[in-house]
């Protein structure tokens, strides 16, 4: 009588009602609990319909009833392979390799999968040796025998894994949560937290390393002194090919890593977003571009190859492949020379010259219609962010050529360059209209004899700020040619300035302060440490006419000991509200007036919080720093400490 309900269980499911044929197969086997097939239809039902916990029940009873076949373990293996635990049906199969008969038909299904999970995992199979005819002839052993070997008939047969108990993969103390959701919280979690789970069982660790979703970005970061070939490969291999984001610092005196490394990226085929390995000498340049060019030319929109043996053609071929790269940090690559962007400037001016013949071709309209607008020319090149800083062979023929061939940057950093002139800004303001920031740090901007303008940083920086009037982020240190005509110029054409810094600027005086205060009605943050003609009737103009317009949350005044006292910290706790992080280190304040501030600012603070009048902000000072501040006691800091446990009080006395 079961074939029937056999036949009609068969026709439910081919038209995909899996509850009615759950309910025939159900019958069918209250006949028959014993018959394999059955059990494996039902299984494959129980499967669509995520009952996975039943399947692998049925899975199970199937191995018990007759161990020498094929169909249990390999539905099994597939239960497992479906909810990600690739390790437990690696064992499934390999259990059912050493059972199964070579007679079996499905034999050969089950060898293919278990060489397919093999190389998934990256396990290396062992080959069997050939049997050699000369020989002798093993005895036959009697299955009856109780001694010498188990009876594998007879033998209680757990395919289960122990270490991969499916009742507990759900269990989490006395919660029981889904498997999606599991995955679903684990991807939240950062890259270090997920590898310490990989540690606690079985369980998560082959949930975790067989989820290629987890491993897309690697931020390797943390473990620079750890950090090795073979973990990356390892990585590499669990991530497969939907790795996006590779950080590797190799800052570390004893790294381990070679170009092996780079070479486990390249065989993953993924297309990489974000490619950063820094401070290495141990990865030549070609394999660092081959790794990029392979496989994430099209898809890669950051590369970071600070501290590495990149070189001119290095640079060329990669910036002539990745033409959609986005962000390019080439910091204290010594060997980088003016010559570097040759390659990139002739493809921009072939471009270029194409596309004014194209123009020229074009037939005239008559006198009476009225002319077409030309056809805007797209850049080859959508480089936004560059930093050179510290490759100390660069001049500003460099600087020039990467405005002209970078023409949408919006961030450079040129910082440590000295031989970089004034013309050096002419240039990004010539050609970068999109500019919006600039660090120009330990910079002297001289400016050679023979040139006949006799141009000067204030007449360049008054170039850039008339052609750049996006500009947002400023920095210019240690630089004896920044005066207050510099910061009037940037004040007045630059409305939208974020944040200006000048840290160790002499020539700065009290009267580019109250300039500030009026322009930057959106500054955040300002610099102005080590700037010695600053007093405190310069900053409580700035103050008062900038707390009420604009929300500055991060300031350096430190190592101003004439700006900076007890009555300057009293303004800061009246004005600012914002603040969240404070930096006065080297200044002449006392304990009194430290623990008078902290005072002030809590109780200011709690009045003003969630009231948001007049587009200011109240925050909470987070970093409050008072290193060498000989008069401030230990006493005034612990104090503050308790006053403010949210904040970080360094106190270096």
């Amino acid at each position: 009588m079961y074939e029937r309900d056999v036949e009609a269980g068969t026709i439910a499911l081919s038209h995909g009602d899996s509850v009615r044929a759950l309910g025939l197969f159900n019958k069918a086997l209250a006949a028959e609990p014993d018959r394999i097939s059955l059990l494996d239809v039902r299984a494959l039902i129980l499967t669509k319909m995520g009952r996975v916990d039943e399947a692998l029940s049925d899975a199970n009873k199937m191995c018990q009833v007759d161990p020498k076949c094929a169909m249990g373990y390999l539905r099994a293996a597939r239960i497992f392979k479906k909810k990600g635990l690739m390790d437990a049906a690696f064992k499934m199969l390999k259990i059912g390799n050493v059972r199964v008969d070579a007679s079996d038909p499905d034999r050969k299904a089950l060898e293919t999968m278990y060489i397919q999970c093999a190389a998934v995992l990256g396990v290396t199979l062992k080959r069997k040796k050939a049997e050699d005819p000369t020989l002798p002839t093993p005895p036959v052993l009697n299955p009856s025998s109780t001694t010498g070997t188990k009876d594998f008939a007879t033998e209680t047969l757990l395919p289960l894994p122990a270490a991969v108990p499916a009742t507990e993969i759900h269990n989490f103390g006395t919660h029981s949560i889904p498997f999606e959701v599991i995955q679903t919280i684990f991807e939240y979690l950062p890259l270090q937290e997920i590898t310490r789970c990989l540690r606690l069982n079985a369980t998560l660790r082959a949930m975790l390393s067989n989820n290629k979703s987890l491993w897309r970005d690697l931020n390797l970061k943390w473990f620079s002194h750890r950090i090795s070939d073979t973990s990356i490969a390892s990585l590499m291999i669990r991530g497969r090919d939907q790795v996006k984001s590779i950080q590797i610092d190799c800052s570390a005196p004893k790294s381990k890593v070679t170009k092996a490394a780079l070479r486990a990226i390249q065989s993953s085929r993924s297309r990489l977003e974000t490619l950063e390995l820094t401070h290495t000498k141990k990865v030549t340049a070609d394999i660092l571009v081959a790794t990029v060019r392979m496989h994430s030319w099209e898809a890669i929109r950051r590369v970071n190859f600070s501290g590495t043996e990149m070189t001119n053609d290095a640079v060329g071929k990669l910036l002539e492949k990745c033409r959609h790269l986005q962000e390019l940090e080439l910091a204290e690559c010594t060997q980088i020379t003016d010559s570097a962007l040759d390659s990139v400037l002739k493809i921009v001016g072939a471009n270029r010259s194409a596309f004014v013949s194209s123009q020229a071709e074009l037939v005239d309209p008559p006198a009476s219609s009225a002319p077409a607008a030309a056809a805007p020319r797209i850049p080859l090149f959508h480089l936004k962010i560059l930093n050179v800083a510290g490759c100390i062979r660069l001049t500003d023929a460099f600087i020039h050529t990467a405005a002209r061939c970078f023409p949408l940057m919006e961030t450079i950093n040129i910082s440590k360059l000295t031989r970089i002139t004034h013309r050096a800004l002419e240039s990004l303001g010539h050609h970068c209209k999109n500019l919006k920031g600039i660090d120009a740090s330990d910079i002297q901007f001289t400016y050679t004899q023979d040139d006949q303008r006799r141009n000067t940083l204030d007449t360049s920086m008054l170039l850039l700020a008339k052609e750049c009037k996006g500009l947002t982020n400023v920095r210019i240190a240690s630089c004896k040619f920044v005066n207050d005509t510099t910061v009037q110029l940037l004040t007045a054409l630059c409305p939208q300035l974020e944040s200006l810094e000048f840290p160790k600027s002499a020539n700065i005086t009290n009267a580019a302060l109250p300039k500030i205060g009026n322009r930057c009605k959106f500054l955040t943050r300002m610099n102005l440490s080590t700037c010695p003609q600053i007093t405190y009737e310069g900053l409580e103009r700035l103050f008062t006419l900038a707390t009420v317009s604009n929300e500055i949350k991060f300031l350096d005044l430190s190592m101003n000991a004439l700006a900076v006292n007890d009555k300057t910290l009293l303004l800061l706790s009246r004005f600012g509200l914002a603040l969240e992080e404070l930096n006065i280190s080297g200044c002449d304040v006392t304990g009194a007036g430290v623990l008078a501030f902290a005072e002030a600012k809590v109780a200011r603070d709690i009045q003003k919080m969630g009231q948001r009048k007049g587009g200011s902000a109240v925050g909470r000072l987070r970093v409050l720093n008072l290193d060498q501040c000989a008069r401030v006691g230990n006493d005034a800091v612990v104090h503050v400490r308790k006053l403010m446990p949210y904040a970080r009080v360094s106190a270096n006395l």
